[in-house]
């Protein structure tokens, strides 16, 4: 399932983005890494019944990788979206 952000997702995200200067330190970048992963191993647990959690992680998730690509951060924000979270870590360590 892929969650389509709506117009103002994009707004929230591009204006938290603006405010922090459009850039990211170590600790954020690791922090969004975490929250992701957290929403995509909590929805792996849940079935059809828990459809409002399932889209709100999946809102989540869609929100933290919109943000990474609009502030150019593309190549974490592709992989997240594949779910690669010890290749996304590296990278953080290693670009950082």
């Amino acid at each position: 399932m892929t969650y389509e952000l709506s117009d103002r997702d994009e707004e929230l995200c591009t204006r938290q983005n603006k405010k922090n200067g459009w850039g990211f330190s170590t600790v954020q970048l690791m922090r969004l890494m975490r929250e992701h992963k957290r929403a995509y191993v909590e929805n792996l647990g849940l079935d059809f019944r828990y459809e409002k959690k399932i889209l709100a992680n999946e809102r989540r998730m869609a929100m933290i990788s919109y943000r990474l690509s609009d502030a150019n951060f593309h190549k974490l924000a592709a992989l997240l979206d594949r779910h690669e979270y010890e290749a996304a870590a590296q990278w953080i360590k290693k670009d950082s």
